[in-house]
């Protein structure tokens, strides 16, 4: 089996080192196909995310790890997303070949640019739960509640905790909206993460290319100049594009796809313009409106209009043979889903 971390526009096979995922080190090397190459590493593990919680930890840091090497050595890197593993070398040649024109252009995007995680957070957080204890709505609201008798101060109490919740709220975005457009400027996209905890105020990322780094890095700098210790910056990269181009891997059986076809009276060799004209006929010919008396039109037009979508995501720009009988499955790459 292969397990496979990425991507990169190189036609040539590569050897990066003993480093791959597993309790032994492997050999990560590349497959090509064409102009691009799938980087993989032999594994006996089909499922590498279902182990214990600190080997999962060690499994995605040697993930990373290898991703970082490959983009290291000079290429640029299309992350797959962790946990991905083919059957064989066979297997990630034709997921190559079926998604070439997909991959060609989705490594075409990012080509020559890099990852740049930036997070800001306040050093000392009780100081400023501190200063908004000190506001003086707050202090009436605490007043308050020292008044009441014991047992009838609960709801007060929780209006305190969301005033002061919002409070804080008001102070990151205050800050967020001063600091943060300085530094997409220089970036050509920017993902905002979630902050994971009370004292974190940015946590972005931005796709930069050299020059961008540089001027991302200053401006960090900068913001550090101008704060003067209020909070603390740090920096994390290069690395390659997790935030923007990760890709996951979807599979469908050939079975389903043959049953598809036959749905919208497709033969067995298909291109994407033969499933979309067939598609459009089935759906007219199909659609409710056609027959208002029949009530089977509309459970046919939801299952004609399932194996188009289906057949539409999996056929591949070069077509698709569903006599091919040694392939039990289509392999289709696509970008993650943001959250």
């Amino acid at each position: 089996m292969k397990y496979t971390y990425g991507f990169i526009a190189d036609g040539a096979s590569a050897d990066f080192g003993p480093i791959g995922v597993g309790g032994e080190a492997t050999s990560v090397h590349s497959i090509a196909y064409g102009s691009i190459a799938a980087v993989v590493s032999d594994t006996g593990n089909g499922d590498v995310t279902s182990v214990p919680k600190e080997e999962l930890a060690r499994h995605l840091a040697q993930h990373q790890f290898v991703s970082e090497t490959v983009m290291n050595a000079g290429h640029t890197v299309l992350p797959m997303k962790f946990g991905t593993v083919l059957d064989s070398e066979v297997q990630v040649a034709e997921m190559l070949r079926t998604n070439r024109d997909n991959l060609q252009a989705l490594l075409a995007e990012v080509d020559g640019l890099i990852e740049i995680d930036v997070v800001a957070m306040w050093p000392d957080i009780q100081q400023v739960f501190r200063e908004i204890g000190r506001e003086e709505d707050i202090v009436e609201h605490k007043n308050r509640i020292a008044e009441l008798p014991p047992g009838r101060s609960m709801a007060e109490r929780l209006g305190l905790g969301k005033l002061v919740k919002d409070r804080l709220d008001d102070r990151k975005r205050a800050l967020e909206d001063r600091i943060l457009p300085q530094w997409e400027q220089v970036a050509r996209r920017t993902v905002r993460h979630q902050t994971r905890h009370e004292a974190m105020i940015i946590n972005a990322a931005f796709l930069v290319n050299a020059e961008g780094r540089d001027r991302l890095e200053a401006r960090v700098a900068e913001a550090d100049r101008q704060e003067q210790g209020a909070l603390n910056f740090r920096i994390v990269g290069p690395l390659p594009p997790y935030s923007f181009t990760t890709v996951q891997l979807h599979r469908a059986r050939v079975a389903d796809l043959d049953a598809a076809r036959r749905e919208i009276d497709l033969a067995e060799r298909i291109t994407p313009q033969m499933v979309a004209d067939a598609a459009r006929s089935a759906m007219r010919r199909f659609h409710p409106d056609t027959d208002p008396a029949d009530p089977n039109l509309p459970q046919k037009f939801e299952r004609v209009k399932a194996a188009a979508d289906l057949l539409k995501r999996f056929c591949p720009p070069q077509g698709l043979d569903l006599r091919d009988t040694d392939r039990p499955e289509v392999l289709l790459v696509e970008p993650v889903e943001a959250p």
